[in-house]
Parts: C-alpha cells; structure tokens; sequence
C-alpha cells in the first residue's frame, strides 16, 4: 500500500529522535552519576565537574 509509505517514514523518524533523546538523558544521568562520585573525592573536584 502506497499511503503506507509516509507513515512508516514518520515513525521512523519518530523512533530515531526518541533514541537521541534517550541517549541525552542517559548522559546527563550519567553526568549526575559521575558529580556525586567526585562529591566523596573532595569539594575541589565539585565544582570543576558541575560547572561543565
């Protein structure tokens, strides 16, 4: 069925974008996950992870 086309064509692109947002937020979980580590290491390392 040609009108199929379409539609297969917006769920994947659909699909594509909801991956890079997934990936996004495992970064910044990972970044969270990565500032509370260096929260037990010292108060200097803190600062130097949190303001990138």
């Amino acid at each position: 069925m040609p009108q199929l086309a379409p539609m297969n064509w917006f769920f994947l692109m659909f699909f594509f974008w909801f991956m890079v947002f997934l990936l996004v937020v495992i970064f910044w979980w990972m970044k969270d996950k990565i500032y509370y580590i260096h929260f037990y290491s010292g108060e200097k390392m803190i600062s130097c992870v949190w303001a990138w």
